[in-house]
Parts: C-alpha cells; sequence; structure tokens
C-alpha cells in the first residue's frame, strides 16, 4: 500500500485514533524538538544537534510502533505451553562421535 492511496472507512477511523495516541504521546518530545532547535543559532543546528534532534525523532518513532503493537499484541487466547528457550538442552549429546 502506497501513502497516497486511501484506507477503507474502516482503516482510515484506526489510523485517527492511532494518530491521536501517538500525539498524546508525542507532544513531550515535539516540544523538547522545538526547544532544542530554537535555541541554536543557524551554525549549530548540525552535528551535535543534529544528532539531538535525531533521537527525539527516533523516539517519537519508537512511541508510535508502541502504540501500534500495543492494540495487536492484546490478546484473549491462553499463554502458550511450548517449552521455554532457557530449557534447551545441552548439545553435548547431539554432537558427532570422534572416530
Amino acid at each position: 500500500m502506497s501513502l497516497n492511496e486511501p484506507l477503507s472507512a474502516e482503516l482510515e477511523a484506526q489510523a485517527q485514533e492511532l494518530a491521536a495516541r501517538i500525539r498524546a504521546r508525542a507532544d513531550d518530545d515535539i516540544l523538547a524538538l522545538a526547544r532544542l532547535l530554537v535555541s541554536k543559532n543557524d551554525t549549530e543546528v548540525f552535528g551535535d544537534t543534529e544528532f539531538e534532534a535525531r533521537n527525539i525523532v527516533h523516539h517519537v518513532g519508537a512511541v508510535a510502533l508502541e502504540e501500534r503493537l500495543k492494540k495487536s499484541s492484546a490478546t484473549k487466547d491462553r499463554a502458550s505451553t511450548a517449552q521455554g528457550a532457557g530449557s534447551l538442552q545441552n548439545s553435548k549429546g547431539t554432537a558427532r562421535r570422534p572416530r
């Protein structure tokens, strides 16, 4: 799907709701970004300031992903009964034997 393609009414409603949740959580980051940028003169915008700005924007992206995954990870199914990775057996039993 392209960013320019219209969504179905149901997906558009979901997108609007997700956008509102992201905005609510990202508001402090956006203000921090704006404060950072206005506190620097033109010669200071790149370099260290640029990396600080990128960190803030990456945090906004992480918040967006967290919000998106909240809905899909909430499940009413029972937990898996599969054996966890922490209880793997030693591989000595499956190693090749010397000839």
